[in-house]
């Protein structure tokens, strides 16, 4: 009786741990974006697996876009939405380190279509277009 009892509680204690105490950080998670905030800041839906999300902030680690109310902020944020749009047959992944938040709370990582790093390419463009502030 009692085995029974503590097998139907553990797949819930399970899915409790993945959600409240389990942070993202420290590898691959398959993302969906939920909203493109500026040129470098995305708001995600994280896939931890066993049909559990977690809604993150996060900070494209190496890209220093414009900030909305500055000259470019808007152009660098539109051009985030488009390269955050991966091919078809690709799948977006959010990549982090083990602890990596900044002062804001936001976790810190690379966007990956594939095997091609995202935040490299548009802290490239972004830089080519004159709308990236620069190595901070």
């Amino acid at each position: 009786m009692r085995i029974k009892c503590l097998r139907a509680y553990v797949p819930m204690c399970l899915g409790a741990l993945l959600v409240l105490g389990s942070p993202v950080e420290g590898r691959d998670y398959p993302v969906e974006v939920v909203r493109v905030v500026d040129g470098d800041t995305v708001d995600v839906s994280v896939d931890l697996g066993l049909g559990v999300t977690k809604a993150e902030r996060v900070r494209l680690v190496g890209v220093y876009a414009a900030e909305l109310h500055e000259s470019g902020g808007d152009a660098a944020r539109e051009y985030l939405v488009l390269a955050l749009r991966c091919p078809a047959g690709s799948v977006l992944t959010l990549r982090t380190d083990h602890d990596s938040r900044d002062k804001y709370g936001r976790l810190l990582g690379v966007f990956m279509c594939g095997a091609e790093n995202v935040n490299e390419r548009v802290d490239k463009n972004l830089g080519k277009q004159g709308k990236g502030v620069g190595t901070k």
